[in-house]
């Protein structure tokens, strides 16, 4: 993955220009800004609707999506883990360790669920 947004950055410095002043391969691949400019260029952009309990609009959220919190300042992966209601675990880092949390279906009431993505296989 790196090296693919590192290639991305050079190949397409307009579309980065808000987050990349000058690339650094060092960091660029790790700023959430790029990343999400990344997945929108590369990934599928699905649904943040999170619908406990309901199998139509759930079936939508896979393990390995990536989702992508406010103001993006944070990114998680969904698990292959789901709550009672059906509503998937996600896998982040948060203080003091990364950690897999039900955190998704709170996340999207306060509205900071601001991207979806899948890459196809």
């Amino acid at each position: 993955m790196k090296t693919a947004v590192d290639n991305d950055i050079k190949q397409n410095p307009k579309d980065y220009s808000a987050s990349v002043k000058i690339p650094d391969p060092n960091i660029d691949f790790r700023r959430v800004k790029n990343l999400e400019i990344f997945f929108k260029r590369h990934a599928l952009n699905l649904t943040t609707q999170v619908i406990p309990n309901d199998k139509n609009n759930l079936i939508q959220w896979q393990r390995g999506d990536i989702i992508i919190l406010e103001r993006q300042e944070h990114i998680g992966i969904i698990s292959d883990r789901r709550g009672r209601n059906g509503v998937p675990y996600v896998i982040h880092n948060s203080f003091p360790s990364a950690r897999e949390s039900n955190s998704l279906l709170s996340w999207y009431k306060q509205n900071r669920v601001v991207a979806h993505f899948r890459f196809p296989n």
